[in-house]
C-alpha cells in the first residue's frame, strides 16, 4: 500500500507499453537492414546445386573408371548432361551479366570467375566445387585412356556456368556512373 492507503501493483508485473511504441521501433529496424549472414543464404540454390552435380558425376565417372568398362555409357551420357547443363548455365549468365551492366560497373572476371565483389566463402565454395570436378574428370580419363571417360574432361563448363551464374546474380558491383557527354540532345 501506498501512502494514500491504495494498493500498488506488484513489481514483477511491469506495466505493458503502448502498443504503438512497441511497434514503431520493429517497423524501423526490420526495412533498412537485413539479419546478419543473410547475403550469404542468396543464390544458395545454385552452389547446392552444384554440390549435387559434382557428388553425382564425381561418383558416376571414378565408378566408371573403376569398373573397367562396364559404366562407360552411363559415364558418357552422364559427362554430355552436365556439359549441356554447364552450356544453357552460361548462357543464362551472360544474359544476366548484359542487363546488369546497364546499372552496374560489371567486370568479367568479377561477374563470371568471382574475382571481386563476392566474400571469400563463396569463392571458396565454387572454385573449390570446380577442382573436383576437374581433378575426378582427369583421374578418370587418366586411368581409362581413349574410353568414353574422356567426355568427363567436359564436365567443369558446369562448375564454371554455375560459378558464373553466381557471381552474375549476387556479385556486390558499383552503380555505374554516367558522364556528362554520354547523353546527347536530339
Amino acid at each position: 500500500m501506498n501512502q494514500e492507503g491504495a494498493k500498488t501493483p506488484p513489481a514483477a508485473t511491469p506495466a505493458a507499453p503502448p502498443a504503438a511504441v512497441t511497434a514503431a521501433p520493429a517497423a524501423t529496424s526490420a526495412a533498412p537492414s537485413a539479419p546478419a549472414g543473410s547475403r550469404s543464404r542468396k543464390g544458395a540454390w545454385i552452389w547446392i546445386g552444384n554440390g549435387v552435380g559434382t557428388l553425382i558425376f564425381s561418383a558416376v565417372i571414378l565408378s566408371a573408371a573403376a569398373a573397367g568398362g562396364r559404366l562407360d555409357f552411363l559415364a558418357m551420357v552422364v559427362s554430355l548432361v552436365f556439359f549441356a547443363l554447364g552450356c544453357a548455365v552460361f548462357l543464362w549468365a551472360f544474359v544476366v551479366v548484359v542487363e546488369r551492366s546497364r546499372t552496374k560497373e560489371l567486370s568479367v572476371a568479377g561477374a563470371f570467375m568471382l574475382a571481386e565483389g563476392v566474400d571469400r566463402r563463396h569463392r571458396f565454395i565454387f572454385w573449390s566445387q570446380l577442382g573436383v570436378q576437374t581433378v575426378a574428370a582427369f583421374v578418370a580419363a587418366g586411368i581409362r585412356l581413349y574410353t568414353p571417360a574422356a567426355f568427363g574432361i567436359l564436365v567443369p563448363v558446369f562448375g564454371l556456368g554455375m560459378m558464373s551464374l553466381w557471381g552474375a546474380k549476387h556479385a556486390r558491383f558499383p552503380a555505374k556512373l554516367i558522364s556528362a557527354g554520354a547523353h546527347r540532345s536530339a
